[in-house]
């Protein structure tokens, strides 16, 4: 490229171009008044320039406002959205750890002690109503020995008043006596004529107590025959009772023998038609046989022409035959000959190529012997290599072992300290379910064994006995 010159004249000129024109002091006083005036129209409210700057602040400050706005909203939902994940991954911590070995065992000795509770409840609603049973016969008893001790009060009361009749009677007789004996003077036919009316009397009385007294034996045998008929009766309907279960019973027995029987005639019935349709499938195979049987006749028949014109076709091709082989050994005549000439030609061919052969076998010799002596070189050079490179290795993979080790150790420590606050967490949660158990009326000694509980003994799925 062409150098540039440019004269003294040329670069003073271009310099006065661009260097700036000196400010007179009118233009420096103009420029001073316009800056005071500029700054005080700036301060006026009203102009358009003023009116401009409150819009775009307006809109500024709106737009910062609701900026700020937004960004409340987004902070409030990140803290939102922060409680959600912690609440979701203290959810999921509290349903694995309910999925943990203790958990399971916790929960499994809390249905056993449900279920020993359950079972006693039951023991004590099988007493009480074995209770009420017997309470209940006590009572049918009681009120049995009851009736007829009234019915026992109430005859020796029968008796008494008909004693104490038969006692006013006999005062009554005794009166009458005496008053018979004062005036037995006054007239014996007549005091011995009332004596016969008062001793009809006293004896129809008498009768009639008895036969009263009678009645009310007859009335309280009547109750106890009640009652023993109400008694049979009960026995009677229990009897019906276990007459009725055993006929059910009985039912279902005679229920499953015809099932059973059924059963034997639906196989019986697959049988049949099982054997119906091996007639039906060798009935179809006799037919397609005598079918098959009618086809090879025609076959045959088809065949045999066939044969016949197989054998004059056969003898048609040994005809050609023969005229071939004529030619043919004119052609192998000829073609001895070509070969002969041809084996000649490559026996010299041979020679010169083993000639060939036989130069570059040995320059080849030579240069796998020079290639073999590099190779072993550079063999060694990699053993070498390989060696400083297990060595390093080795240095690598011992310190890597040394920081597996302390890393593997202070995760031990971790998970140790884990185990250790996992057993505080769970024997504060044994306690808080022994306590709620325990406000429940339910034994507790089953999940407070749980405390201090060092393996995980879970129990087969069918439980204990109880």
């Amino acid at each position: 490229m062409a150098e540039v010159v440019i004269t003294r004249s040329d670069l003073q000129r271009l310099k006065e171009k661009v260097k700036a024109t000196p400010m007179s002091d009118h233009e420096a006083r103009r420029r001073h008044l316009k800056a005071l005036s500029d700054n005080r129209v700036s301060r006026w409210p009203n102009t358009l320039e003023a009116n401009r700057k409150q819009k775009e602040n307006w809109k500024i400050e709106k737009e910062e406002r609701i900026e700020k706005e937004r960004q409340e909203i987004d902070r409030r939902e990140a803290e939102l959205q922060k409680e959600m994940r912690l609440l979701t991954i203290q959810n999921a911590n509290k349903v694995l750890y309910e999925q943990t070995d203790r958990m399971k065992l916790l929960k499994s000795r809390k249905l056993l002690a449900e279920v020993v509770q359950e079972r006693e409840v039951q023991k004590l609603e099988k007493l009480q109503r074995r209770k009420g049973d017997v309470d209940l016969e006590l009572q049918h008893h009681d009120e049995m020995v009851r009736q007829l001790r009234l019915a026992e009060d109430r005859e020796a009361q029968a008796l008494a008043k008909k004693k104490a009749k038969a006692r006013a009677v006999q005062a009554d007789q005794q009166e009458q006596l005496e008053e018979y004996k004062a005036k037995y003077i006054e007239g014996l036919l007549e005091e011995k004529a009332e004596g016969e009316r008062v001793r009809a009397r006293a004896e129809a009385d008498f009768l009639e107590e008895q036969a009263r007294l009678q009645e009310s034996k007859a009335k309280a045998r009547r109750v106890a025959e009640e009652m023993l008929r109400s008694n049979a009766d009960l026995q009677a309907r229990r009897e019906a009772q276990l007459a009725a279960e055993k006929r059910e019973q009985d039912d279902r027995e005679a229920h499953l023998v015809e099932v059973e029987r059924m059963k034997g005639a639906r196989k019986a019935l697959e049988v049949r038609r099982f054997e119906a349709g091996q007639e039906r499938r060798q009935r179809l195979i006799d037919r397609a046989t005598a079918r098959l049987l009618a086809a090879e006749s025609h076959e045959e028949a088809r065949l045999a022409q066939a044969q016949l014109d197989l054998q004059a076709a056969e003898d048609a091709r040994e005809a050609a035959k023969a005229a071939k082989a004529k030619r043919q050994q004119q052609l192998c005549a000829d073609s001895r000959e070509v070969q002969a000439r041809l084996r000649r030609e490559r026996a010299e061919a041979r020679r010169l190529q083993d000639v060939a052969f036989a130069q570059r076998w040995r320059e080849a010799n030579e240069r796998t012997e020079h290639e073999e002596a590099l190779e072993r070189l550079e063999v060694r050079r990699q053993n070498v290599a390989v060696r400083d490179d297990q060595l390093r290795h080795a240095a690598e993979k011992k310190q890597a072992r040394a920081v597996e080790r302390r890393a593997q150790r202070a995760a031990d420590r971790r998970v140790l300290a884990a185990s250790e606050e996992d057993a505080r967490r769970f024997e504060r949660l044994v306690e808080a379910e022994a306590a709620e158990m325990e406000a429940q009326g339910m034994p507790t000694k089953m999940v407070r064994k749980l405390v201090g509980h060092k393996g995980i003994d879970i129990q087969p799925a069918m439980g204990d006995r109880v």
